[in-house]
């Protein structure tokens, strides 16, 4: 009497992605010379090219089921899904003593995703006068790079992240801070009281690896007033905090956790790792930060006119809506917004794997007013 309907689902497909146009192609850009050295070249390498490059193939598989229960006032629906992606197209930087471009594409090794994808939906509240609708949706997602390809290493995206045999695409890299002590008690963390890894070790991935959304509306009064909010979440992932380092890279002057008792012995050896090293080198170990969220990401009030009042107006029908957009975050991230990427689409980071926050605008805060006419 519970269950309505129960319905079993799988499907599989095959997919390919072509190189961009010009990717495979060697071509030239011209130079400017001038008149006293035309014995110089007149053009340069704009793109080396790959003639070997092809199409990457993904070959994916999904199961699950969708439910309706309680007189299908709840639904359900749970997939799980394995993808994976052989000749992947993968850009990589190339030695700088070829004298060419610095990067090329090559198809390289095997990449796999699987996870599992969730959605509730509910109709807690169903009356003339009232209603309420609750839906919930939710993800976990384990990326993986199965093989680079023999005899290749690891390759290096920007300046912290790197694609590695094994663990996530774009991850996180750098070498680990193993201890710190203030020796001297004097408050203060200088070089030789602390102590750096001799090898760059896995910080964390940089894609989210779970997601939540949590959608609610209420409708009262027959309809005469609806209220909506959206939450979402995302988690498991890791961001560099560029604009601390970058700060603290410039030294005394513009890093107070280096000069600042106050300041806890912790971010005082993050500081003075990356600007001071050790006799291991550099690190940004200390500024890469879980960068985990929770947003109200929508919150809408409509009120719809009645009848009468819509045909006073000349029309059928008539509403206003009143909305925000991103109205409250909560986070551990010690910079401004978590949700960022300082370098946009660009190929720095790896573009779509980039996870750094370097001087970057937070997701903007707005409300929106309209005004509904149906005729």
């Amino acid at each position: 009497h519970w269950l309505n309907t129960f319905r079993l689902r799988a499907a599989y497909g095959q997919s390919t992605q072509q190189p961009g146009s010009i990717d495979a192609l060697r071509f030239y850009a011209q130079a400017a010379v001038r008149k006293e050295a035309l014995s110089a070249s007149g053009v340069s390498i704009a793109n080396l090219g790959n003639a070997d490059l092809k199409p990457e193939l993904s070959q994916e598989i999904e199961a699950g089921f969708d439910a309706g229960l309680l007189d299908d006032r709840v639904t359900v629906e749970a997939t799980f899904f394995y993808k994976q992606t052989k000749d992947a197209l993968i850009e990589r930087e190339i030695v700088p003593s070829l004298g060419t471009t610095s990067s090329q594409f090559f198809n390289l090794g095997q990449v796999s995703n699987r996870g599992i994808e969730l959605r509730v939906d509910t109709r807690i509240i169903d009356s003339p006068d009232i209603a309420w609708d609750l839906t919930f949706t939710g993800s976990f997602t384990d990326n993986n790079l199965d093989e680079l390809g023999e005899g290749i290493e690891p390759i290096t995206l920007g300046f912290i992240q790197r694609h590695v045999e094994g663990y996530p695409l774009g991850g996180i890299w750098d070498r680990p801070i193993l201890s710190f002590n203030d020796a001297n008690g004097n408050n203060i963390i200088e070089p030789g009281e602390y102590t750096v890894g001799d090898t760059a070790e896995f910080r964390g991935p940089a894609l989210p690896t779970r997601e939540f959304g949590l959608r609610t509306s209420f409708a009262f009064f027959r309809n005469l007033f609806n209220l909506g909010a959206l939450f979402d979440y995302r988690g498991g992932h890791w961001i560099e905090n560029g604009t601390d380092s970058f700060r603290c890279g410039g030294g005394i002057i513009y890093c107070r956790e280096l000069v600042d008792p106050a300041a806890s012995l912790e971010d005082q050896t993050n500081a003075a790792a990356y600007t001071y090293g050790d006799p291991n080198g550099f690190t940004e170990w200390g500024f890469f930060e879980p960068a985990w969220f929770i947003k109200l990401r929508e919150l809408s009030l409509t009120i719809n006119a009645p009848d009468r009042i819509a045909r006073m107006l000349g029309v059928s029908r008539a509403s206003v809506t009143l909305s925000g957009r991103n109205l409250w975050t909560i986070d551990d991230y010690s910079g401004i917004d978590p949700e960022v990427n300082g370098f946009g689409q660009g190929r720095e980071g790896g573009s779509n794997f980039a996870a750094t926050d370097f001087f970057s605008q937070p997701q903007v805060r707005h409300w929106v007013a309209r005004l509904n006419l149906g005729f």
